[in-house]
């Protein structure tokens, strides 16, 4: 029995030996043929070309083995306009992988992508919708089809990405500049999976970390159904937060720090988990001021045709008369019929309003609420209900 064994694990040490060495060979042999037969590079131009659907630039290619499938190495890849005059796109390096299952049906279409070095400029007009730059208006009729290519592929992975944004509601603004350090999406039996890592521009943040499994057109995220995280590190007080802000309101965060969770069903959010912390959180407007410190707030969030309801499960912080008990509440809002009155409910376990009341003149609120930012005292076990018309202030 143990010289059997023996046996075995010989036979197999000595194929992978050569089909490693086989491989290595074709490497070297394909390296050749392209360096001795320039033709050879032209046809392969044209097979990218074919694969991408539009004109392309190689600068060097390698034939290499990456895991168990051949892939086919490109450098210095240039992505050119339709009627190849300039480049649109440029790509430090391309890496096209085939399937051993097509290749043996002589299907030469590859089924994974990977990019790397890759800068794109993308603008945001007023309509918000996106646009690449680099792309003529005659061009951006092909973008779908492009999509639709990279949509194809099995594997998709990016590295070393810089992506530019420039939103045209806010010319005078500078762009915001991310950079997508890794990202990957594969297609399996039951949907796709995305992993992201992106560093943020500074003032969102430093860093996020983007997890996702989900089914549906890849193209349309109004189908998408399935499961989202999302971990941000090191949050800035930015310019996103403005909308959010009454005039004049200045807000600052240090250490903060954020973890979401959503479900999406047809590109509904039906659940979201949030955790927010934060070592110090100071907001002003005028007289009135914030100063929290250890902040740990975990939300509960689910949404309906009907309305929504937010669970304050835990929150935690210290504030102007000390640190807070433990508390929890909920706010929910329904809605029976649409058009109809909207029926609004709150309970909370605790409440410092001197913590709390500031936020009505620092943040945008109705004006009959800012009347009450002076509040102070504590409130325990609240329980309230009212009701509104639809698109009214409250009342």
């Amino acid at each position: 029995m143990k010289v059997r064994r023996r046996r075995v694990w010989t036979w197999l040490v000595t194929l992978g030996a050569g089909f490693v060495l086989l491989a290595a060979v074709a490497s070297g042999m394909f390296q050749l043929a392209v360096q001795a037969m320039p033709g050879y590079r032209a046809d392969i131009e044209r097979y990218v070309s074919q694969v991408a659907a539009r004109p392309v630039r190689i600068g060097a290619i390698a034939l290499t083995w990456h895991y168990y499938y051949p892939s086919l190495d490109l450098s210095q890849v240039a992505l050119m306009s339709s009627d190849g005059a300039r480049p649109v796109l440029a790509v430090d390096r391309l890496r096209l992988g085939f399937a051993l299952t097509r290749l043996v049906r002589a299907d030469f279409m590859p089924d994974r992508l990977e990019l790397s070095g890759l800068t794109l400029a993308l603008r945001l007009d007023r309509d918000r919708h996106l646009h690449l730059d680099a792309m003529e208006e005659d061009d951006r009729d092909d973008q779908t089809d492009a999509l639709r290519t990279l949509a194809g592929f099995a594997g998709l992975r990016i590295e070393r990405c810089r992506l530019e944004l420039r939103d045209e509601r806010r010319p005078a603004a500078a762009p915001l500049v991310f950079g997508l350090d890794s990202a990957a999406l594969t297609r399996g039996l039951l949907g796709r999976s995305l992993q992201a890592r992106v560093t943020l521009p500074p003032a969102y943040g430093e860093r996020a970390v983007l997890k996702g499994t989900f089914d549906g057109d890849l193209l349309e995220p109004s189908a998408w159904s399935g499961h989202f995280s999302a971990q941000v590190q090191s949050i800035a007080a930015g310019p996103w937060l403005a909308p959010y802000l009454a005039p004049g309101a200045h807000v600052q965060l240090s250490g903060a720090n954020a973890q979401l969770d959503a479900t999406l069903e047809r590109g509904q959010a039906r659940s979201l988990q949030l955790r927010l912390q934060a070592d110090a959180v100071n907001a002003q407007r005028a007289q009135h001021r914030v100063a929290w410190t250890d902040l740990d707030a975990q939300l509960g969030a689910t949404l309906e045709d009907e309305g929504w309801e937010v669970q304050l499960r835990r929150v935690a912080l210290g504030g102007a008369r000390g640190v807070w008990p433990r508390a929890g509440g909920i706010l929910a809002r329904h809605q029976a019929a649409a058009g109809g009155a909207v029926q609004w409910s709150l309970s909370a376990d605790f409440l410092r309003l001197d913590d709390l009341a500031p936020w009505l003149s620092i943040a945008r609120a109705p004006g009959r609420l800012e009347a009450l930012s002076d509040a102070t005292g504590e409130v325990r076990d609240l329980s309230a209900s009212w009701q509104a018309d639809e698109g009214d202030e409250l009342r």
